[in-house]
C-alpha cells in the first residue's frame, strides 16, 4: 500500500474550535479530521467555480463584450502617432 506523503504546517484556529476538537477528537485523529474537512471544501469550492465558469461561457451578452474587446486589443499600435 502506498503511504501519502505529509507535510507539517502551522495552522492558527480560535481556542473554541481547538477546544472542540480536543474534545470530539483522538489526538492523534485532528491531522486526519482537519485534512479530510479541507479535501471535502476545497471539492465545493472547485466545483462552484466550474459552474461559475460554465455560466460564464454561457452569457452571450459577456461574451460579445469580450469578443468587441478582442478586435480592439492593439488596433492602432502600428500607426504613426500624429499629435
Amino acid at each position: 500500500m502506498l503511504r501519502k506523503k505529509h507535510q507539517n504546517i502551522t495552522l492558527s484556529l480560535s481556542q473554541p474550535v481547538v477546544a472542540e476538537l480536543h474534545f470530539y477528537l483522538p489526538d492523534r485523529g485532528i491531522s486526519k479530521f482537519v485534512e479530510e474537512a479541507v479535501v471535502e471544501k476545497l471539492a465545493m469550492k472547485k466545483k462552484l467555480l466550474e459552474q461559475q465558469y460554465i455560466e460564464a461561457a454561457q452569457d452571450s451578452a459577456r461574451n460579445e463584450v469580450f469578443n468587441e474587446w478582442e478586435h480592439l486589443s492593439g488596433e492602432g499600435l502600428d500607426e504613426e502617432n500624429t499629435w
